[in-house]
């Protein structure tokens, strides 16, 4: 895992007193297996990259890093709605190992994929209700009810 230093872009709205203060470390989490063991050099270039790359700030955030964690446990936990459509493909381990992989303690991690659950639910959610409004027509979230509900129950089994 390597920590950056992250400072919003300057800009007239701005304030000087502002920008000093909003200085936070944030993970970039990197799930890219290299045969010659060169991990460190695919991060230097992952960091550079991410520090150069205008990414989509409508979901970038800055936080925990078991906030990533809880995003990637919410791409095994597709796994559970097999006949879902996952354009954003999946991976084939569980969430125990994921968790275990990450290295991260299993309880405090269960908070960050119950609050991962409630987002994506969410998100899908939302996409559902534009598509039926006619607003985003999109017929694939049609489908993705049972997903939704999937994440909404998985997550309040994660708080129980």
């Amino acid at each position: 895992m390597r920590s950056i230093q992250v400072r919003p872009p300057a800009s007239p709205d701005t304030s000087s007193e502002l920008s000093s203060r909003f200085e936070h470390s944030v993970s970039l989490l990197a799930w890219g297996y290299n045969e010659e063991g060169l991990i460190e050099q695919f991060l230097d270039r992952a960091t550079a990259l991410l520090e150069k790359s205008v990414v989509d700030w409508e979901i970038a955030e800055i936080g925990p890093p078991l906030l990533d964690l809880g995003c990637l446990c919410i791409v095994a936990q597709r796994n559970r709605v097999p006949d879902a459509p996952n354009p954003g493909g999946g991976i084939e381990l569980d969430v125990d190992e994921v968790i275990d992989l990450y290295g991260a303690d299993a309880d405090e991690a269960r908070w960050y994929l119950a609050l991962s659950c409630y987002k994506y639910a969410s998100i899908f959610g939302y996409n559902l209700m534009l598509h039926r409004r006619g607003k985003r027509p999109d017929p694939m979230y049609e489908k993705l009810t049972g997903v939704i509900q999937n994440l909404i129950d998985s997550g309040s089994e994660l708080l129980a």
